[in-house]
């Protein structure tokens, strides 16, 4: 007997934030939900992390209220269970059953990825996936995953089988891996009634405006961490993962302000793209120089301060428009 969640299809509209935002807007989107209210609750600002003697920028999201209040708000529930081994199989399929959809923390090293091997049996990898579907009669699981190495495809969120087995040894053994996933145990998420709010276009800029007011503080502090990086090249060092996030977070800028605003916002959204292909260039050259391993920080300079100029004129505009 096959049983699916209706309309549960991968989100590929943009690879927005990271893994989990864009399973969520995969599940909330099937159950009916506006995605807009949940895209339209985050901003993002900068960090500078340190590590010993050297420092690190780090974009993080910024949601006004939680994700999951904001869920709640677009009339989804949100619920996390910690199943047993044993029980594993029985409550996702009860959870489709009654058109729940399960979103399970997973360790990748046991997960045949179909788009490349670097952690099948080689390294724990910690990760998540969206439970779509189950076939009892041939013990498979359907499930929805996020493949960052096609970020900019839209094969970055796509639809995959895995036995009954494999993905509950997946889930099994996230609970064992020495870096506790962020969101682990199992997430339920489900409608609260019938008819769900939906967020007129004024409520969604409305939304963002005061999203992006309220972190007003963190957005200019952040945008001085770019500058003072730039003043101070000699001392940045930053992991690939965490360049590869700041792309991606100026990336999510240009879809967000597209989404909420479109033309009205065009300047903005030009101005993003802008900073993202200044970030795109620093985070290839980071990448590439994983194996190099040459010291390339005074390239950076000049793209820092770029950055720092355009998203400076960006946040200046807004702030004195809509303050």
């Amino acid at each position: 007997m096959r049983k699916q969640i209706s309309n549960l299809t991968p989100y590929t509209d943009n690879y927005f934030i990271n893994c989990i935002y864009i399973e969520y807007l995969s599940a909330i989107k099937a159950l009916g939900g506006d995605i807009n209210g949940i895209i339209s609750n985050t901003t993002f600002h900068n960090l500078l992390i340190q590590n010993g003697e050297e420092y690190a920028l780090f974009v993080i999201d910024a949601p006004k209220i939680p994700l999951i209040q904001s869920m709640n708000e677009c009339g989804i529930a949100f619920q996390r269970e910690y199943i047993k081994q044993e029980d594993f199989v029985s409550y996702i399929e009860e959870q489709i059953d009654h058109n729940r959809i399960p979103i399970i923390a997973a360790d990748g090293m046991y997960y045949r990825h179909p788009f490349h091997d670097l952690f099948y049996m080689k390294a724990h990898h910690i990760q998540s996936f969206v439970v779509s579907a189950y076939d009892s009669d041939q013990r498979i699981f359907e499930i929805v995953d996020v493949n960052g190495f096609k970020f900019d495809t839209h094969d970055f969120c796509y639809s995959n089988q895995v036995s009954y087995e494999d993905l509950t040894t997946c889930h099994i053994k996230s609970y064992e891996t020495e870096q506790r996933y962020y969101n682990d145990g199992i997430t339920v998420l489900s409608r609260m009634n019938e008819d769900l709010p939906v967020y007129s276009k004024e409520d969604q800029k409305h939304r963002l405006i005061s999203t992006i007011l309220a972190d007003k503080k963190n957005i200019l502090e952040g945008l001085e961490k770019i500058k003072w990086i730039a003043d101070h090249i000699e001392l940045y060092h930053e992991d690939a993962d965490d360049s590869f996030n700041n792309k991606i977070a100026r990336s999510s800028m240009v879809y967000q302000y597209d989404m909420i605003f479109g033309e009205e916002w065009s300047k903005y959204i030009e101005l993003w793209k802008k900073s993202y292909k200044e970030w795109d260039t620093v985070d290839l050259a980071i990448q590439k120089n994983k194996i190099l391993n040459q010291n390339i920080k005074q390239r950076f300079v000049d793209r820092f301060k770029k950055i720092y100029e355009i998203e400076s004129q960006i946040y200046e505009s807004i702030f004195d428009t809509y303050q």
